[in-house]
């Protein structure tokens, strides 16, 4: 008798730990942590899938468990669209906010990979969100933001060019620029927590110096899958301190993006002239996308100094290890 007593007691213990384990894995993250984020459900997306991401991304402490949960109490149907989360919800809450298809509403702003500032001041304009003169002010001042975001304790960071995440926002009419750019580098420390920080030790560089290369590569590279292979060719040149040469940079300097940039062009002295100045340029030229980011913190293994666009619609190019080889693939490629 005793000895059955003492499974059922172990049982019933075992059960209990287990159910609060459960309501554990399913709590907040953070229940301080109010700060709000808009994560996207894509069409066609399951519950598996971003229960997965959620976890990457640090909104909810299990994936397994909210799937499991959702499968048991039939809350697997989602919809597609755009939620405002935070942290201090319980994975439960989330994933019924998606169920019930609580979307946002707001007017829509859509910052591409590779735009640079004043082309997202001009969109936030254009928009009705609010000041792009006034959003410049705050892209100039990083100081506003050096206290709430580690990736800005830098002081070589003099703007905040190239940390404005690109992604679909959305904004109420009339909303602070503060707050505005606030949204954005709130998205790029999900991409800093994720990736950045526990992979900058490996590049011997600086946050600022990654997201500098970066945002050059997603200028250069107009296929994601050559990111790491331009990424590798840039590394290699400031390895052996030779120039950039990249003309996206003197683009920024431009203001335009010429397809061919003309002698002149490459002669323009600015800090951001790649060509007549060794290094990387001041500051960002850019926002790069995650990809880019994480093509400059693990680029490829090449030997590759040189690369040139096909120059065939495709959108990829070609890459040397020397001048030589340089030379051939510009009179193959482009008939000079």
């Amino acid at each position: 008798m005793i000895k059955k007593i003492l499974i059922s007691l172990l049982l019933i213990s075992s059960l209990v730990i287990s159910g609060c384990s459960q309501e554990d894995k399913l709590s907040a993250v953070d229940a301080n942590d109010s700060e709000e984020i808009i994560y996207e459900v894509k069409s066609g997306t399951n519950v598996t899938t971003v229960a997965s991401e959620l976890e990457e991304y640090g909104y909810i402490k299990n994936a397994k468990a909210l799937k499991k949960y959702a499968t048991e109490n039939d809350k697997t149907n989602i919809q597609a669209g755009e939620y405002i989360i935070t942290k201090s919800m319980k994975a439960s809450e989330i994933l019924q906010k998606f169920i019930d298809g609580d979307n946002y509403q707001g007017k829509k702003l859509t910052v591409p990979e590779g735009y640079e500032a004043i082309q997202i001041s001009r969109k936030i304009e254009e928009a009705g969100i609010g000041s792009g003169a006034d959003f410049m002010r705050v892209v100039n001042d990083p100081d506003i933001f050096r206290d709430k975001y580690e990736f800005l304790k830098d002081e070589n960071i003099t703007t905040l060019e190239g940390y404005l995440f690109p992604r679909t926002y959305h904004f109420k009419e009339n909303t602070p620029s503060e707050e505005i750019a606030d949204k954005m580098l709130s998205q790029f420390d999900i991409i800093y927590k994720k990736n950045i920080a526990s992979n900058i030790e490996s590049t011997g560089m600086s946050v600022n110096q990654v997201i500098i290369l970066a945002s050059i590569v997603e200028r250069e590279a107009a296929i994601e899958e050559e990111m790491p292979l331009v990424a590798s060719v840039f590394i290699k040149r400031l390895d052996i301190d030779m120039s950039l040469q990249s003309c996206a940079t003197v683009q920024y300097i431009l203001g335009e993006r010429k397809p061919i940039l003309s002698y002149e062009d490459i002669s323009i002295d600015s800090p951001y002239n790649t060509y007549m100045y060794k290094g990387l340029p001041k500051t960002a030229i850019a926002s790069p996308g995650e990809k880019a980011i994480m093509a400059v913190l693990q680029p490829a293994d090449t030997q590759y100094l040189y690369f040139l666009a096909k120059n065939d619609g495709s959108g990829e190019q070609v890459y040397s290890e020397t001048y030589e080889e340089h030379l051939k693939n510009k009179a193959k490629y482009l008939g000079n």
